[in-house]
């Protein structure tokens, strides 16, 4: 019986095939998977803590702009303001510095509150409050009592719609 190769070159032999010794194929790499599972899992992460920081933001800051704004919604209607405003202030003299306002200056027409600070427990509020013409900027201060922001102060700064932002 003959060899199926030449017994006299014995390196000069085919190798086989794996598929002869039922081996699986060689397995594929699937780095660029985990770099972009590894990268959209890190993405999520960062978005997590971006959206809980804002909505941390807002929920401090919310109550100030809602007791400003509610002040401001009941000055204009002509509503007892006691109930938006310091213990240590005369409701009566801020309605009447509000009327003194509305006489000198024009009567209230709109008002967008932008701005915050807190100092030492007094937040300051800020924005534009428009006056059939006239813009003004504002400052209000609020303070926290018994858990609700109250009104406690109004700074008006008469300044012209050009030095105003839209």
């Amino acid at each position: 019986m003959v060899p199926p190769y030449n017994p006299n070159e014995p390196f000069n032999q085919s190798i086989p095939n794996n598929a002869d010794y039922g081996m699986p194929p060689k397995k594929k790499r699937r780095w660029w998977l985990w770099i972009l599972i590894t990268f959209l899992i890190f993405m999520m992460l960062c978005g997590l803590g971006i959206g809980g920081c804002t909505y941390w933001a807002i929920s401090k800051t919310k109550p100030a702009f809602d007791a400003t704004n509610r002040f401001y919604k009941a000055a204009t209607k002509g509503e007892d303001l006691e109930p938006y405003i310091c213990k240590d202030k005369d409701a009566e003299e801020m309605a009447q510095d509000f009327e003194d306002a509305n006489d000198e200056r024009g009567k209230l027409t709109s008002y967008n509150f932008n701005g915050y600070a807190n100092e030492d427990g007094t937040v300051t509020i800020s924005g534009k409050v428009r006056r059939e013409g006239e813009s003004q900027y504002v400052e209000v201060e609020v303070r926290k009592e018994n858990g609700k922001y109250k009104v406690c102060d109004i700074n008006n700064n008469a300044v012209d719609d050009d030095d105003i932002n839209n």
